[in-house]
Protein backbone atom coordinates (compact mmCIF):
# COMPACT_ATOMS: atom_id res chain seq x y z
CA UNK A 1 0.00 0.00 0.00
CA UNK A 2 1.32 3.88 -1.18
CA UNK A 3 1.87 5.38 2.14
CA UNK A 4 5.25 7.96 1.60
CA UNK A 5 3.45 10.48 -0.43
CA UNK A 6 2.35 11.24 -3.64
CA UNK A 7 4.36 10.00 -6.86
CA UNK A 8 5.38 11.85 -10.22
CA UNK A 9 5.02 9.98 -13.81
CA UNK A 10 7.98 10.09 -15.66
CA UNK A 11 6.46 11.27 -19.31
CA UNK A 12 8.00 11.08 -22.34
CA UNK A 13 8.77 14.95 -22.01
CA UNK A 14 10.30 14.82 -18.68
CA UNK A 15 12.51 11.41 -19.63
CA UNK A 16 13.62 14.09 -22.61
CA UNK A 17 14.14 16.75 -20.37
CA UNK A 18 16.97 14.71 -18.36
CA UNK A 19 18.89 13.34 -21.21
CA UNK A 20 19.01 16.94 -22.51
CA UNK A 21 19.95 18.04 -18.82
CA UNK A 22 22.69 14.79 -18.31
CA UNK A 23 24.20 16.35 -22.16
CA UNK A 24 24.35 19.72 -20.64
CA UNK A 25 25.75 18.47 -17.31
CA UNK A 26 28.60 16.40 -19.07
CA UNK A 27 27.37 13.09 -17.32
CA UNK A 28 24.73 11.04 -15.37
CA UNK A 29 27.27 11.52 -12.41
CA UNK A 30 27.22 15.14 -13.22
CA UNK A 31 23.43 15.56 -13.05
CA UNK A 32 22.72 13.32 -10.29
CA UNK A 33 25.14 15.53 -7.75
CA UNK A 34 23.32 18.63 -9.15
CA UNK A 35 20.05 17.19 -8.23
CA UNK A 36 21.01 15.54 -4.73
CA UNK A 37 20.30 12.12 -5.74
CA UNK A 38 21.98 8.67 -6.72
CA UNK A 39 23.97 8.34 -9.91
CA UNK A 40 21.46 4.72 -10.20
CA UNK A 41 18.32 6.95 -9.07
CA UNK A 42 18.84 8.68 -12.51
CA UNK A 43 19.79 5.76 -14.33
CA UNK A 44 16.55 4.29 -13.69
CA UNK A 45 14.56 7.20 -14.48
CA UNK A 46 16.10 7.37 -18.36
CA UNK A 47 15.89 3.69 -18.68
CA UNK A 48 12.45 2.81 -17.28
CA UNK A 49 13.18 0.94 -14.57
CA UNK A 50 11.65 3.40 -12.43
CA UNK A 51 8.27 4.82 -13.69
CA UNK A 52 7.59 7.49 -11.08
CA UNK A 53 9.40 9.54 -8.55
CA UNK A 54 8.82 11.17 -5.50
CA UNK A 55 6.73 13.76 -5.43
CA UNK A 56 9.19 15.69 -3.12
CA UNK A 57 11.63 15.05 -5.05
CA UNK A 58 10.09 16.43 -8.37
CA UNK A 59 8.99 19.61 -6.85
CA UNK A 60 11.86 20.32 -4.95
CA UNK A 61 14.95 18.86 -6.77
CA UNK A 62 14.15 17.86 -10.79
CA UNK A 63 11.53 20.55 -11.79
CA UNK A 64 13.41 23.40 -11.06
CA UNK A 65 17.10 21.80 -12.44
CA UNK A 66 15.09 20.66 -15.60
CA UNK A 67 13.50 24.58 -16.35
CA UNK A 68 16.98 26.14 -15.50
CA UNK A 69 18.75 23.38 -17.44
CA UNK A 70 16.09 23.89 -20.63
CA UNK A 71 15.23 27.56 -20.06
CA UNK A 72 16.43 28.27 -23.99
CA UNK A 73 13.90 25.75 -24.97
CA UNK A 74 11.28 27.35 -23.76
CA UNK A 75 12.35 30.43 -25.33
CA UNK A 76 12.69 29.06 -28.70
CA UNK A 77 10.32 26.58 -28.77
CA UNK A 78 12.55 23.97 -29.79
CA UNK A 79 11.09 20.22 -29.82
CA UNK A 80 14.19 18.46 -30.69
CA UNK A 81 15.62 19.81 -27.17
CA UNK A 82 13.32 17.52 -25.52
CA UNK A 83 10.81 20.33 -24.26
CA UNK A 84 8.74 22.72 -26.39
CA UNK A 85 6.68 25.47 -25.51
CA UNK A 86 5.02 25.67 -21.40
CA UNK A 87 1.54 24.16 -22.45
CA UNK A 88 -1.68 26.60 -21.12
CA UNK A 89 -4.41 24.44 -19.78
CA UNK A 90 -7.92 25.65 -18.14
CA UNK A 91 -8.15 24.84 -14.52
CA UNK A 92 -11.46 23.26 -13.28
CA UNK A 93 -13.00 23.19 -9.40
CA UNK A 94 -13.71 20.33 -8.02
CA UNK A 95 -17.49 21.70 -8.39
CA UNK A 96 -16.51 21.89 -12.47
CA UNK A 97 -15.38 17.95 -12.33
CA UNK A 98 -17.90 16.87 -10.50
CA UNK A 99 -20.56 18.16 -12.67
CA UNK A 100 -18.78 16.50 -15.67
CA UNK A 101 -20.72 13.93 -17.44
CA UNK A 102 -18.40 11.72 -20.16
CA UNK A 103 -20.91 10.46 -22.19
CA UNK A 104 -21.84 14.10 -23.39
CA UNK A 105 -18.41 15.37 -24.02
CA UNK A 106 -14.48 15.42 -23.86
CA UNK A 107 -13.50 16.48 -20.41
CA UNK A 108 -11.12 19.15 -22.13
CA UNK A 109 -13.85 20.53 -24.14
CA UNK A 110 -15.55 20.92 -21.07
CA UNK A 111 -13.21 22.53 -19.02
CA UNK A 112 -11.96 25.04 -21.19
CA UNK A 113 -16.12 25.86 -21.63
CA UNK A 114 -16.46 26.64 -17.60
CA UNK A 115 -12.80 27.63 -16.82
CA UNK A 116 -11.75 31.07 -16.57
CA UNK A 117 -7.96 30.39 -15.14
CA UNK A 118 -5.28 28.83 -17.32
CA UNK A 119 -2.41 27.17 -15.47
CA UNK A 120 1.44 26.17 -17.47
CA UNK A 121 3.08 22.74 -17.31
CA UNK A 122 6.04 21.31 -18.87
CA UNK A 123 4.54 17.86 -20.06
CA UNK A 124 2.94 18.35 -23.98
CA UNK A 125 -0.74 18.71 -23.88
CA UNK A 126 -2.43 16.01 -25.64
CA UNK A 127 -6.64 15.95 -26.25
CA UNK A 128 -8.16 15.25 -22.62
CA UNK A 129 -5.99 16.53 -20.63
CA UNK A 130 -6.95 19.48 -18.37
CA UNK A 131 -6.16 20.82 -15.14
CA UNK A 132 -7.52 20.39 -11.75
CA UNK A 133 -7.31 22.91 -8.56
CA UNK A 134 -6.72 20.71 -5.30
CA UNK A 135 -9.42 21.50 -2.35
CA UNK A 136 -9.04 20.06 1.62
CA UNK A 137 -6.36 18.55 2.99
CA UNK A 138 -6.42 14.92 2.43
CA UNK A 139 -3.20 15.18 0.51
CA UNK A 140 -1.39 17.17 2.25
CA UNK A 141 1.66 18.61 2.90
CA UNK A 142 2.62 17.08 -0.26
CA UNK A 143 -0.44 18.61 -2.17
CA UNK A 144 -1.85 21.51 0.01
CA UNK A 145 -5.33 22.73 -0.51
CA UNK A 146 -5.08 24.84 -3.61
CA UNK A 147 -2.33 23.02 -5.42
CA UNK A 148 -3.15 22.67 -9.24
CA UNK A 149 -2.51 18.57 -10.95
CA UNK A 150 -2.45 18.08 -14.33
CA UNK A 151 -4.62 15.49 -15.35
CA UNK A 152 -4.41 13.10 -18.20
CA UNK A 153 -7.86 12.37 -18.83
CA UNK A 154 -8.72 9.67 -21.22
CA UNK A 155 -5.92 7.35 -19.73
CA UNK A 156 -5.57 4.42 -17.84
CA UNK A 157 -3.62 4.74 -14.77
CA UNK A 158 -0.68 2.47 -13.77
CA UNK A 159 -0.17 1.18 -10.28
CA UNK A 160 1.42 3.50 -8.10
CA UNK A 161 -0.04 6.78 -10.03
CA UNK A 162 -1.85 9.76 -8.49
CA UNK A 163 -5.18 9.96 -10.12
CA UNK A 164 -8.30 11.79 -10.02
CA UNK A 165 -11.44 9.87 -9.84
CA UNK A 166 -15.04 10.27 -9.64
CA UNK A 167 -17.25 7.93 -6.87
CA UNK A 168 -20.11 6.80 -8.40
CA UNK A 169 -22.30 6.16 -5.64
CA UNK A 170 -21.42 10.42 -3.59
CA UNK A 171 -20.67 11.43 -7.05
CA UNK A 172 -17.67 12.82 -5.12
CA UNK A 173 -14.41 13.87 -7.35
CA UNK A 174 -11.15 12.82 -5.17
CA UNK A 175 -7.24 13.19 -5.63
CA UNK A 176 -5.78 9.95 -4.13
CA UNK A 177 -2.37 7.04 -4.46
CA UNK A 178 -3.87 4.30 -7.27
CA UNK A 179 -2.64 0.82 -6.10
CA UNK A 180 -4.03 -2.24 -7.18
CA UNK A 181 -3.57 -5.94 -6.54
CA UNK A 182 -5.43 -8.11 -8.91
CA UNK A 183 -9.39 -7.56 -8.37
CA UNK A 184 -8.60 -5.22 -5.12
CA UNK A 185 -8.28 -1.11 -5.72
CA UNK A 186 -7.14 1.07 -3.08
CA UNK A 187 -7.09 5.33 -3.37
CA UNK A 188 -5.35 6.70 -0.63
CA UNK A 189 -5.12 9.44 1.35
CA UNK A 190 -1.78 10.66 2.45
CA UNK A 191 -2.84 12.43 5.15
CA UNK A 192 -3.44 9.94 7.76
CA UNK A 193 -7.05 12.20 8.78
CA UNK A 194 -7.83 11.49 4.76
CA UNK A 195 -10.50 8.73 3.88
CA UNK A 196 -9.46 6.18 1.91
CA UNK A 197 -11.58 4.04 -0.45
CA UNK A 198 -11.43 0.27 -0.75
CA UNK A 199 -13.04 -1.76 -3.13
CA UNK A 200 -12.80 -5.32 -5.35
CA UNK A 201 -13.73 -4.81 -8.90
CA UNK A 202 -15.43 -8.41 -9.43
CA UNK A 203 -17.62 -7.12 -6.77
CA UNK A 204 -18.08 -3.70 -7.56
CA UNK A 205 -17.30 -3.13 -11.29
CA UNK A 206 -19.21 0.23 -11.36
CA UNK A 207 -17.61 1.92 -8.39
CA UNK A 208 -16.06 4.55 -10.52
CA UNK A 209 -18.03 6.58 -12.92
CA UNK A 210 -13.94 7.76 -14.01
CA UNK A 211 -10.48 7.78 -12.70
CA UNK A 212 -7.23 9.31 -15.07
CA UNK A 213 -3.84 9.76 -13.80
CA UNK A 214 -2.24 13.02 -12.81
CA UNK A 215 1.21 13.63 -15.10
CA UNK A 216 2.51 16.53 -13.06
CA UNK A 217 1.94 19.11 -10.42
CA UNK A 218 2.57 22.56 -9.27
CA UNK A 219 2.56 23.51 -5.35
CA UNK A 220 2.54 26.92 -3.41
CA UNK A 221 5.92 26.36 -1.74
CA UNK A 222 5.69 28.43 1.02
CA UNK A 223 2.24 26.52 1.93
CA UNK A 224 3.70 23.13 1.80
CA UNK A 225 6.30 24.31 3.94
CA UNK A 226 3.26 25.30 6.44
CA UNK A 227 1.18 22.17 5.64
CA UNK A 228 4.41 19.82 6.40
CA UNK A 229 4.95 22.18 10.08
CA UNK A 230 1.22 21.43 11.17
CA UNK A 231 1.41 18.27 10.09
CA UNK A 232 4.43 17.39 12.31
CA UNK A 233 3.38 19.36 15.83
CA UNK A 234 -0.46 17.94 15.47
Amino acid sequence: MINKGVFMKITREIKKALEKAVDDCGSVFQLSKKLGVSHSTVLFWLNGKTSNMSGDVWYEKVKPILAMENRGAYASGDEASGISNLQKVPVISFANAMGYDPTLEPIDSYAKDCSDELATFMSTKKDGYFALRVEGDSMSPVLPNGSIIYVAGGEFAENGDLVVAKIRDSGQVVVKNYSRNGSDIVLESINPRGKTFKWNTKEQPDYLVWMWPVIEYTVKARRQRWEKNVNKFS
